[in-house]
């Protein structure tokens, strides 16, 4: 997966200086971000479009605007996905205001800026108004990429037509925000035999806008795929927190192998596949046979104070090494290194570097190198 870092604290004071703003506080305008949509082409490297909106609402009919800003500053992680940023469907009319839209990539602040000039004052009323749509444009390097941003809240700031100050609340970014990676992240995806028939099981750590899945099987691994369920399985649209599915399908046969692709489909109607994994109906030692691939799972909790914990799997003896990076890409603490026997295996992160120190909030990588198997995973630490 997909922080934000508030964005310089000299904003607000800029725009007193500028327009002498000193007057008492008469009403009260709230901002929010939104979330509209997002693609990131993964599992491939290319392109990605993240797309929010800047909405604001008044506690007044409709409370006349003579300034309004927002700016947020994107973390080092987006930052490093080299990204555009474009503005769209502004609220206040470019003949009425003077407008500054930019993107500074030396620390990455996004701004808006519009000030009233002459002509119609744009207003704000008491339903959720979008002021400005922001499109942000990154690249992702390498299948394993992710992109995030910190999810503190904007400064903003905002004036009515007499210039009094009605600054209201930033509500809290929303959970879809704070962390683009990946539309569903798995921790687990299995197959066992059960005794109505296969017992088909996933987890996912994290999910945004997961309208739900689909299950496909196939008697080939490279063969053509069935769905198998009549109707989509519920996914649980945005989530943070780790949820668990299964199902069953009844409709195998005694000593045969089955393989199984898990589809998510998003609200926009994008899919990304998952496996395939394989599992032959009526062997009861299944669930004790050796994995057949590579695998570095998501760590749980995540996110997590003050440990974490990591389950990877190889499927045959091999050197295995996996480090902690920082956002930067710096060492900060080895997990595993040397040969590992074939099986399942659990590696612990406690929040410390090499040398023992206790590492701060922000966001980790985990990177496992076994051969030429290579995964990334974003793990938080919160103090």
């Amino acid at each position: 997966m997909r922080r934000i870092l508030t964005a310089g604290l000299a904003v607000a004071a800029l725009v007193l200086f500028v327009f002498g703003l000193t007057a008492q506080v008469q009403a009260a305008v709230d901002t929010r971000l939104v979330y509209v949509s997002n693609t990131s082409n993964y599992p491939e490297a290319g392109k990605g479009t993240l797309v929010i909106d800047v909405e604001a609402k008044s506690n007044a009919s409709a409370e006349e605007i003579s300034a309004f800003q927002d700016a947020f500053q994107l973390d080092a992680t987006f930052r490093s996905q080299n990204p555009t940023v474009t503005f769209s469907d502004e609220l206040f009319p470019s003949s009425g205001y003077t407008t500054t839209e930019d993107y500074r990539s030396s620390d990455g602040r996004v701004r808006y800026i519009y000030t009233y000039n002459s002509g119609t004052v744009s207003s704000i009323g008491t339903e959720w108004t979008r002021v400005v749509r922001v499109t942000i444009e990154y690249t992702m390097t390498d299948a394993s990429g992710s992109v995030s941003w910190y999810d503190g809240n904007p400064n903003f700031y905002v004036t009515n037509s007499a210039n009094a100050v009605i600054t209201g609340n930033e509500e809290p970014i929303p959970p879809e925000l704070t962390d683009i990676s990946l539309p569903v992240e798995l921790a687990l995806f299995t197959a066992k035999t059960g005794e109505a028939g296969v017992v088909i099981r996933w987890v996912t750590e994290t999910e945004v806008n997961n309208l739900g899945f689909n299950l496909y099987r196939s008697e080939k691994e490279a063969g053509d795929y069935t769905k198998i369920n009549a109707s989509l399985i519920h996914g649980a649209g945005t989530a943070s927190t780790r949820h668990q599915y299964a199902y069953v399908d009844q409709s195998v046969l005694e000593g045969k192998t089955y393989w199984y692709k898990l589809e998510s489909v998003s609200y926009d109607g994008s899919r990304v596949e998952h496996g395939p994994i394989s599992v032959t109906f009526g062997l009861t030692t299944q669930s004790v046979e050796l994995p057949d691939h590579f695998e570095l799972g998501q760590n749980y909790p995540n996110p997590f104070n003050p440990t974490t914990e990591l389950r990877y799997q190889v499927p045959e003896a091999t050197d295995v090494r996996i480090v902690v990076l920082d956002a930067t890409g710096r060492l900060v603490k080895t997990l595993v290194s040397g040969k590992i026997t074939a099986g399942q295996h659990t590696a612990r992160w406690d929040g410390r570097d090499e040398n023992g120190r206790v590492m701060g909030s922000g966001v980790y990588f985990v990177k496992m190198v076994a051969g030429d198997y290579v995964q990334i995973r974003k793990m938080v630490l919160v103090r």
